[in-house]
């Protein structure tokens, strides 16, 4: 089977991965002021694990508008009332993926 030279690499270059890491700081922010009632580290929390679920994705384009989508289901899920809590046990979550 022969590669093809102008596939892109399996993985993302460092100024890809810069460029996320900046979109997902900004995304943070964001999301800390359209939910100014829940605690930062929790929203930090949802970014992280939302975040994490795309640690092994090839495509790395829309992964800040995925994590968003993921990270707002997390945080409206949580904030829901006579609902489990989505983000129980995010506390225990890492921050960087």
């Amino acid at each position: 089977m022969s590669t093809d030279e102008s596939a892109p690499p399996a993985t993302p270059s460092p100024s890809t991965r810069a460029d996320e890491a900046a979109a997902l700081l900004q995304l943070a922010a964001a999301l800390k002021r359209a939910y100014p009632a829940v605690d930062e580290v929790l929203v930090d929390a949802a970014v992280a694990s939302a975040h994490g679920t795309f640690r092994d994705a090839k495509i790395r384009t829309y992964i800040p508008v995925l994590v968003e989508r993921r990270a707002r289901h997390l945080l409206d899920t949580n904030l829901a009332p006579d609902t489990p809590s989505a983000l129980s046990g995010l506390d225990r979550v890492g921050g960087s993926s």
